[in-house]
């Protein structure tokens, strides 16, 4: 399966796309090794060690493709519906830390909802802690995080833009948004409304 994502991310490169970005997210393969719930193995690829399979294909990729083409995107929160990580403040660390040793720079931490709180906040200093007791996504990840990170979740071109300037992410990305309004760039730079997303133009893609 590692030579496979390997040999993947080759092919797109091979196919004129600029970079890849490794699926660890939304209940996928890597994203069931991460998650503890699912990954129940004994072995060398469970527990302390679940991490390691993200790794393993980042390396893979990183050697295919370079680390200026490619990320990794992971949703602790937003994993198998109603299946987010168990043991969040530990595995958020253990995994930014094993993908950091393999050589990752480029990191996508996605959430359905990119304010919304939804890991505990003991990832931050007490200092730091807001009194909620939980943090979103992209500022536990930037506290945690070296290199340069992505957001994504609901954003409208103004918060995005805002994220942007605060510092809070280095790029963000729309999914929802695009397929609403095929035309998104081109709407954006001329600050025209955007079409609102409806769940069924999902269906359209199929």
């Amino acid at each position: 399966m590692i030579a496979l994502f390997a040999a993947g991310a080759g092919r797109a490169l091979e196919a004129g796309f600029d970079g890849v970005e490794i699926h660890g997210a939304h209940g996928y393969l890597i994203d069931q090794f991460i998650n503890l719930k699912w990954n129940q193995r004994t072995d060398d690829w469970g527990g302390e060690k679940r991490c390691r399979f993200a790794a393993a294909v980042t390396r893979a990729v990183l050697a295919e493709c370079g680390a200026g083409r490619t990320l990794l995107r992971f949703s602790p929160g937003w994993s198998t519906p109603g299946s987010g990580w168990q043991q969040p403040a530990e595995t958020l660390p253990l995994l930014l830390d094993t993908l950091w040793d393999a050589g990752l720079r480029i990191l996508h931490a996605s959430h359905g909802e990119y304010d919304q709180p939804n890991l505990p906040a003991e990832l931050l200093p007490a200092e730091l802690r807001p009194a909620s007791g939980l943090l979103p996504l992209h500022q536990a990840t930037r506290a945690l995080w070296k290199g340069q990170l992505v957001g994504v979740g609901s954003l409208t071109p103004a918060r995005a833009e805002a994220a942007l300037a605060l510092g809070e992410v280095d790029a963000t990305a729309f999914a929802r948004a695009l397929l609403a309004n095929p035309d998104f760039v081109s709407r954006v730079r001329g600050g025209h409304e955007l079409r609102v997303y409806r769940p069924d133009y999902l269906t359209k893609l199929v």
